[in-house]
């Protein structure tokens, strides 16, 4: 029998260490472990909550990867690798009993999503499961199985792309849940670093392992010495560029909107802020931001989770009912008989100098037009214009009295007609929202409102009136009106300083110790700033009012049962005293009307200060400065949309070389020979030379000469010579033949730091062009 001679070839030189199982193995554990360990910081994030199995997932990691390890033997049979596998699920399916998987996986997405709503004030709604520990212990056990052995395997099969896809999604999930700490990031970029390293050649080298080690001591120190303030410094850049960009769309804030260390800025800007077109001689109270909870001296709009959980959907339904809580007053006259109903009032708003993120309205609106809206919670409309509301009009109800001498009609008690009935049924799930979020205070409010304000309160009869008297009486008794007030100290309360040691304060000081007193007191109440329309500025000029930063004003909404929120006033000089109110009780509700002007529009050019247009400095000034802000918002949005092309185009770099490489692995001799020629053609042109197999041989040698200083004169006659010989005899290239055709190609494909960037670009970028075209 005639013995064939064999041919050995030789692919790579393998250094010794690779025949060093237990160094390679080694290396895959650690990689293994950083990896899952980050990905366990978000997994077992309610760790705090249940204690009792920290200790417990993190044996099952150890054991699972041990297992991993364990399979790797060379000798072992092919049964026990599989038992190495699944030993470990099935040790946790006997110890949970074989169920409670899927409520666990429910309650750990509730988890993330109290998270969620929590750090982005969101409302989203939970899945409805019911909370059990031990389902939520099942569920955790598997995923640490489940988390350790993916990680065991995108490291030993060298798997980059899984591995950035994984460390990106765990990431990402913490950032977007508060959840985020710099050992996280520190374990996935150790892993990560790994993974790199370990896919030039897939083995240990002393040169890739100094790599590693250097790398991870970086990331360690790194991760170690990075202060809480620097990422605290990155939440304070991302609101900065919320707030310019805000500021872009609507112009600047006008308002301190509820931050009451910032009261002696309410009325400092003198420009025009509003022009108001009112067809009723009476006082109006343009509402702009709205405050509902307190916190640190500043008031927030109610969090987005208020309309989550149990009050998921509740502002669709009310919408549904025909219930508007934004025009709920004008809903309530609507349905009031004729003698008590007031007249219908037209009013035209055109925004000047004050932003355009709110409609300054009155809380009796009927109707709105000229601007796109859309009613935003219960407390305020917001325009689905990308510049805001610059003007719009429309038409109220309201009477020439103060809220609190309005009382609600009888058919609030006992409604008659089938609207009436929708009406209160629906106002009624309303209210009970209103009582369950607008009475609340901390515990140090409730004994400091009660101290100062209800202590000697005869409740004999008590109600929205005497109890607004009370506040008044008390507040003027112990404090005094500034217009810019002291600023409280750091450590001090606003409301407490105002109340107790300034004893000074402003109409956002007076305004907010109204809300909380009141609230103490069972009455639901909320903070406003806007603009005031006193009844003297309506009835001039036939209705038109200019107003300025100075007629920037604070003042409480309370609820009445029945009919609505109400402004009330409790600064000096903008209620009526006691003796007033009770003769306005006896006097009927009418108010006079301005006269019919044939043009209701406003000359947006007029400014009502005509005094301080002789210094126009400080305003050019605030323009540059304004236009400097905007562009360096511009450059700012430029220099993340950049950034995320590039790492979108390098995902896809890595991409497309990795299915190259998986492509090659199944090419036949003729393909890949035909690929590497199409190749080395499209670098060409890539150069600007232009050239094809076989077509001017001379002088494309010498332009490739000339271009590419790693090669030599008559190479690519060579290399050519050998691709026709494959092309055009159907000859398969020796391996020493395509070596010559390889390593030309390598040295045409080098980045040439002399080349311009269009040239870099695209040879940076080739495999993903090649990948479409040659695929």
């Amino acid at each position: 029998m005639k013995r064939t001679k064999k041919q050995f070839t030789v692919d790579r030189i393998v250094p010794e260490s690779e025949g060093k199982l237990h160094i390679k193995v080694g290396i895959h554990l650690l990689l293994s472990l950083c990896l899952c360990l980050g990905s366990l910081s978000v997994l077992h994030a309610e760790g705090n909550e249940y204690p009792s199995i920290s200790a417990m997932v993190y044996l099952l990691m150890i054991a699972t990867l041990v297992c991993c390890v364990l399979s790797q033997r060379k000798r072992e049979k092919q049964w026990m690798k599989a038992f190495y596998y699944g030993g470990p699920w099935l040790l946790v399916l006997i110890l949970t009993g074989f169920h409670g998987y899927w409520t666990g996986a429910k309650s750990w997405i509730n988890m993330i999503l109290m998270y969620w709503n929590e750090v982005h004030d969101g409302g989203v709604a939970l899945l409805s499961v019911s909370q059990e520990n031990a389902a939520m212990q099942s569920f955790t056990l598997l995923m640490v199985i489940f988390c350790a052995q993916f990680c065991w395997w995108m490291v030993k099969d060298r798997k980059v792309i899984c591995g950035i896809g994984y460390s990106m999604a765990w990431t990402m999930l913490a950032l977007m849940t508060g959840m985020f700490q710099p050992y996280m990031g520190m374990l996935f970029l150790i892993g990560l670093a790994g993974l790199f390293l370990a896919i030039q050649g897939g083995y240990v080298t002393a040169r890739n392992l100094f790599c590693f080690v250097v790398v991870s001591v970086i990331v360690v120190i790194g991760g170690l010495t990075l202060p809480q303030e620097n990422l605290d410094s990155v939440t304070q850049a991302r609101q900065q560029w919320k707030e310019q960009i805000r500021t872009w769309r609507y112009g600047e804030d006008s308002l301190p909107e509820g931050d009451l260390r910032q009261a002696a800025s309410l009325q400092k800007n003198s420009n025009e802020m509003l022009q108001v077109q009112t067809g009723q001689q009476k006082m109006l109270y343009l509402r702009g931001f709205v405050g509902e909870v307190y916190q640190n001296g500043v008031w927030h709009e109610l969090p987005s989770y208020t309309y989550g959980n149990e009050n998921a959907g509740i502002m669709k339904w009310f919408l549904q009912q025909g219930f508007h809580p934004q025009m709920q007053v004008a809903e309530y006259y609507a349905l009031c008989s004729e003698d008590n109903q007031p007249e219908e009032n037209e009013l035209s708003i055109s925004v000047t100098d004050a932003s355009r993120y709110y409609f300054y309205l009155p809380v009796s609106m009927e109707e709105v037009n000229g601007s796109n809206y859309k009613e935003k919670r219960s407390s305020r409309l917001f325009s689905t214009g990308w510049r805001g509301a610059g003007s719009y009009s429309g038409t109220e109800l309201s009477g020439s009295r103060p809220a609190e001498l309005t009382v609600a009609e009888d058919w609030v008690s006992d409604p008659t007609t089938e609207a009436q009935k929708q009406y209160c049924q629906t106002e009624s799930v309303y209210r009970d929202f209103v009582y369950e979020n607008y009475t609340q205070t901390d515990a140090d409010t409730v004994k400091l409102m009660n101290e100062i304000f209800w202590d000697d309160y005869d409740p004999e009869s008590d109600g929205i009136y005497s109890a607004l008297s009370q506040v008044r009486t008390v507040l003027n008794n112990n404090v005094k009106y500034v217009e810019k007030p002291m600023a409280a100290p750091e450590s001090y309360d606003p409301i407490r300083y105002f109340l107790t040691k300034s004893r000074q304060g402003n109409s956002m000081l007076y305004a907010s110790a109204a809300v909380e007193s009141l609230r103490v007191h069972g009455i639901p109440a909320r903070y406003v700033e806007g603009y005031f329309v006193s009844e003297e500025q309506s009835a001039a000029n036939g209705g038109k009012v200019s107003l300025t930063g100075k007629d920037a004003h604070a003042w409480v909404e309370v609820y009445f049962d029945g009919i609505g929120w109400l402004p009330v006033d409790v600064t000096p000089g903008y209620y009526f005293d006691s003796v007033s109110l009770q003769q306005m009780v006896s006097l009927p509700d009418t108010v006079q009307k301005n006269a019919a002007l044939s043009n209701n529009g406003y000359d947006t050019n007029i400014v009502k200060n005509s005094g301080n247009q002789g210094s126009k400095a400080p305003e050019i000034l605030k323009k540059v400065f304004n236009v400097a802000a905007i562009c360096l918002g511009i450059v700012g949005l430029l220099v993340i949309l950049l950034t995320a092309i590039f790492v979108v185009l390098e995902i896809l770099r890595i991409l497309a070389e990795y299915i190259w490489k998986q492509h090659e692995s199944y090419f036949s001799d003729s393909e890949r020979i035909g690929y590497k020629t199409k190749k080395i053609y499209h670098l060409l042109a890539i150069r600007g030379i232009d050239a094809s197999l076989g077509w001017n041989m001379e002088d494309t040698d010498t332009a490739i000469a000339d271009t590419f200083s790693e090669t030599s004169p008559g190479e690519y006659k060579r290399v050519c010579v050998l691709l026709e010989k494959a092309a055009y005899g159907g000859m398969i290239l020796k391996q020493f033949e395509e070596r010559t055709v390889d390593t030309f190609l390598t040295k045409i494909s080098e980045v040439d730091k002399k080349s311009n960037w269009r040239i870099r670009l695209r040879l940076r970028y080739d495999a993903v062009y090649c990948l479409r075209h040659y695929k």
